[in-house]
């Protein structure tokens, strides 16, 4: 796999998970991801911990892990088949995080329209809608429990998706899953 094919599965990866800097220290949990959108999906798995955050993603073939260090302001990109990863820094604030909403409160508003269950979890549904219409319009379901969004919708002028959690269970996570193994060489 290309270097550039790595960057723009990195670019496919942020816009699907996010930099999750909204997780409180209290959220450890693993679950599955259900994307819906017009592209083809691809099954996808997600471990939480803090403001870390690893996703695992299997699509033709290839599997590979993105881990978005917010303690760090990194995010690594693994190549499992091929022991290699790359860096780059992450940017701390996106739409799939708890506190959206007070990175963009200049440009948007925002309205709380009730609560509903996702994947068996008491949730606060907000709608974020900004300003500038172009820019399009985001909801978020909360876990009260977890303070992390486990359903997002986001509709743009060019795109409409939905990512929900499934399949939660909440667990202690071994560090291992948020380093980069030893035996991985970073490609440049």
């Amino acid at each position: 796999m290309t270097l550039s094919h790595i960057k723009k599965i990195a670019v496919a990866v942020v816009l699907g998970i996010g930099a999750l800097s909204g997780v409180c220290s209290a959220a450890q949990f693993s679950a599955d991801i259900v994307e819906k959108s017009g592209a083809p999906g691809f099954a996808s798995h997600v471990f939480v911990r803090d403001n870390i955050v690893r996703r695992e993603i299997r699509r033709a073939g290839d599997f590979e892990a993105v881990i978005y260090r917010l303690d760090k302001g990194l995010m690594w990109i693994l190549q499992i088949q091929d022991k290699t990863y790359i860096e780059t820094d992450v940017h701390p604030t996106a739409w799939l995080s708890a506190d959206y909403f007070d990175t963009v409160k200049d440009v948007a508003a925002k309205k709380l329209l009730g609560t509903e269950k996702v994947s068996g979890y008491e949730c606060e549904k907000y709608l974020i809608y900004f300003k500038d219409t172009n820019r399009g319009k985001v909801t978020q379901w909360v876990s009260k429990k977890l303070n992390f969004p486990l359903k997002v919708r986001v509709w743009t002028p060019r795109a409409e998706y939905t990512i929900v959690y499934t399949n939660i269970v909440e667990k202690n996570l071994p560090d291992r899953l948020f380093d980069i193994p030893a035996n991985y060489s970073r490609l440049q």
